[in-house]
């Protein structure tokens, strides 16, 4: 397997514009999946982007690309996360939102 340390050029363009709109200095969030992966050298295959906020975060990212939300925000629980999620769509690469991560504690709550 080969390090690849680069988007495919859709997905690149899409995640400068999202840095450009929503600057880390001033919201946090982190890209996370499979564009994270590659972007550490993980040869894979880049299907999406995806960006995990705390709930503020979420809001404000929210907030900037109103025109750009393909599914509304909802609570997504699933058997190890409850969390916010939503998608948005940014130069025609589909962006996943993942907000207020809490994972699920060992006794299931």
């Amino acid at each position: 397997m080969k390090a690849v340390f680069e988007l495919p050029s859709a997905h690149g363009a899409a995640l400068r514009q999202f840095i450009n709109t929503i600057s880390p200095k001033d919201i946090n969030w982190v890209l996370t999946g499979s564009a994270g992966l590659r972007l550490q050298g993980v040869d894979v295959t880049v299907g999406d982007l995806e960006v995990e906020s705390d709930k503020l975060g979420m809001k404000q990212i929210l907030e900037r690309f109103e025109v750009n939300i393909r599914e509304r925000p909802y609570l997504k629980e699933t058997n190890v996360m409850l969390s916010y999620f939503t998608v948005i769509e940014v130069n025609g690469v589909m962006v996943e939102l993942i907000g207020d991560i809490q994972p699920s504690q060992p006794d299931g709550s």
